[in-house]
């Protein structure tokens, strides 16, 4: 089955991407653009930004712990 006949069984256009229409989605991609252009789309900037943000939220609330990959529950992670 091509994906045009997919498409067409599920009542959908082919062309249609949901992603590309939802607001919330278009919203994070425009506040990453903008933390990039601040940066000059230098990652090395963008991480040292992201990690000065983080120990400033540690520091202004201590007894409440950053989510960080590392303490994630594995309930809320991928199974393994």
């Amino acid at each position: 089955m091509t994906e045009d006949t997919q498409a067409s069984a599920l009542g959908e256009k082919s062309n249609q991407n949901t992603t590309m229409n939802n607001p919330i989605i278009e919203e994070v991609r425009i506040a990453c653009a903008s933390i990039a252009a601040e940066h000059g789309d230098d990652r090395n900037k963008i991480l040292a930004w992201a990690r000065a943000e983080q120990a400033a939220l540690k520091m202004k609330n201590p007894n409440t712990e950053v989510a960080t990959a590392s303490n994630v529950p594995r309930s809320l992670g991928s199974e393994r």
